[in-house]
């Protein structure tokens, strides 16, 4: 539910601060009028926390998944629920994540399940969270629920670091390299690229970087503002359901990185949905919940009609997924295969670890490729400026 900060007049000349919860800002004005107050502001509370130079900050996914793992822990060892949440919370070092663990405390203490206390989290908790451990609780599994919630969720984090760690490398280079390529082209070149501009008979290597230097020197600010224009433009289109729908299809349909974003999506809808059902939770919702979490807006679709055949039509998932046109054949027959064997969420297993394997063995194989050609082409680089500010030198000292 909801919670509304509110300043009221008590009186003449008191104001009174306070908070209070409601399912809507109309709700929450009758219940301040409800106390004998006199609204004067009312706005609903934000589902963060800490503010710091303006931004405000939610904790981090490591301090929920470790949350997850100490009150599975607790609750497996027979304490009771509401004195799990009170040791978790005292024992956490994140002050951010210590305030909701203290509003969910209060939430349970009156009487709702711990689902319904973090649904009104959010931005912290999300419906696929929330989902999972309502499943735990009507099938009086908790402690398993969040032991496998945590398990996911740290795996989902163990690939997301090492794809990071896979690509840092190479981002960095290319992103030192662009900044490097303006600043010789738009302050030092031009400068010393001037003591040659009396001589008649140039080496061809700097004649071609001359000429390159003078285009950036004349252009350099029509060429940022073309690249924030395109960059605004990105933006305008990713903010409306169409032009995203375009740039995600130009990304599925591009040759290498196509392959990685389908994989990257398909590995999460896969492990996100066996998760669920073996928590118990039904296929409709399972697959509903799944597709959220897929960060591509045309496979979301895909998988969204998926569900739509299960529901309606009742049709078998593996034939929902061979009708998809992004989704490789092989995600379809695995899932064919588990559900001939009734093991659907096994089947999904397997196929969530072979894309995410094959994802951690392409980013490193790409690394390895990216590094010596990076090097060489940097490296071809600046031997052609300085071989182009050297040869006209070496020239004159011919002549003489």
């Amino acid at each position: 539910m909801p919670i509304y900060n509110y300043t009221a007049k008590s009186g003449p000349g008191k104001t009174v601060k306070g908070e209070v919860p409601a399912e809507s800002r109309d709700a929450a004005l009758a219940a301040v009028d409800a106390m004998g107050l006199t609204p004067v502001s009312i706005s609903e509370q934000q589902a963060q926390t800490a503010m710091w130079g303006g931004i405000q900050r939610l904790p981090g996914r490591a301090d929920v998944t470790l949350f997850t793992r100490q009150l599975a822990g607790l609750i497996h060892a027979g304490v009771p629920i509401l004195q799990a949440l009170r040791t978790v919370r005292e024992q956490s070092e994140q002050a951010r994540l210590g305030k909701y663990l203290e509003k969910i405390e209060r939430t349970v203490r009156d009487g709702q399940p711990l689902s319904a206390a973090l649904a009104e989290f959010p931005a912290v908790f999300d419906e696929l969270y929330v989902n999972m451990v309502r499943a735990g609780e009507s099938g009086g599994v908790l402690d398993n629920v969040l032991h496998r919630l945590a398990d996911a969720r740290e795996h989902e984090a163990e690939v997301r670091r090492k794809v990071q760690a896979a690509l840092a490398y190479p981002v960095l280079v290319v992103l030192v390299g662009f900044a490097t390529l303006f600043i010789m082209f738009s302050f030092f070149l031009p400068r010393m690229l001037d003591l040659f501009r009396d001589y008649t008979s140039l080496p061809w290597p700097t004649v071609v970087l001359m000429r390159i230097t003078e285009w950036f020197d004349a252009y350099w600010v029509w060429l940022v503002l073309v690249f924030v224009l395109i960059w605004a433009v990105l933006r305008r289109m990713v903010a409306h359901e169409n032009g995203r729908l375009v740039l995600h299809h130009l990304l599925l349909i591009s040759p290498w990185f196509g392959r990685f974003v389908r994989q990257s999506d398909l590995a999460r809808f896969a492990r996100t949905c066996a998760l669920l059902l073996d928590s118990g939770i039904a296929i409709d919702k399972a697959l509903d919940l799944a597709t959220m979490t897929m960060r591509n807006s045309v496979l979301r679709m895909e998988l969204a009609a998926v569900r739509h055949s299960v529901v309606h039509d009742g049709s078998r998932v593996s034939d929902g997924l061979a009708r998809c046109a992004h989704v490789p054949v092989f995600m379809a027959r695995m899932a064919a295969v588990g559900e001939k064997g009734g093991k659907l969420d096994s089947a999904l297993t397997d196929v969530a670890l072979f894309y995410e394997k094959d994802l951690e063995q392409r980013s490193r194989v790409l690394t390895s490729l990216l590094e010596p050609l990076l090097i060489l082409i940097v490296g071809g680089f600046v031997g052609f400026v300085v071989a182009a500010m050297l040869l006209p030198i070496f020239q004159l000292s011919l002549s003489r």
